[in-house]
């Protein structure tokens, strides 16, 4: 992994993997524009907010002993991981911090023609940050592929026998940090 903080502004990141020393794998990559802490702007391969999954994903080589809910994992892809736009930020409220972030494309799944998806995750932390509370979501868009049972299956969105869909997704999350002892 590598970050570099070009200005008071801007900054790069850039995440490679070597499984196994054979071959180089890009995991993510990204450029960002920060006005300040409530508006930030990301275009590169990004990990969806989605959150507590790719929040905790994002945290490579670390790996947390979690199963990724059901619309994630690798049997049931509905959503990619990944986006190409971002806009993000946080607002410091009386009691706690709010969080946001939109993102847009369709990620590992490669554009598609007529299809703007849009994804969008919502945060709050309270009490010291000891809890938070969210929701997460995506629209998919009119998502259309000619119909091919020899076609390879897409990472994301329309399965290749499929001639189009169109799917909303809506989730919400609760996360506690308590001491034990």
């Amino acid at each position: 992994m590598m970050q570099d903080q070009l200005s008071e502004n801007f900054k790069v990141f850039i995440n490679l993997n070597g499984a196994d020393a054979g071959t180089l794998d890009v995991r993510n990559y990204w450029g960002e524009y920060s006005l300040n802490n409530m508006l930030n702007f990301r275009i590169g391969k990004i990990y969806r907010k989605f959150g507590l999954y790719n929040e905790i994903l994002d945290a490579v080589p670390t790996y947390y002993g979690i199963e990724p809910p059901e619309l994630f994992d690798g049997d049931h892809l509905m959503i990619s991981r990944t986006t190409t736009v971002m806009v993000y930020g946080s607002f410091d409220l009386p009691d706690g911090d709010l969080s946001y972030s939109f993102t847009t494309d369709n990620g590992e799944g490669g554009t598609v023609k007529n299809a703007i998806p849009l994804g969008f995750d919502f945060n709050y932390k309270f009490h010291g940050g000891d809890y938070k509370i969210g929701a997460s979501g995506y629209v998919s868009g009119e998502l259309r592929f000619p119909i091919s049972l020899s076609a390879t299956a897409l990472q994301s969105g329309v399965l290749p026998w499929m001639a189009a869909d169109h799917f909303n997704v809506l989730g919400g999350y609760a996360e506690m940090a308590f001491e034990i002892f």
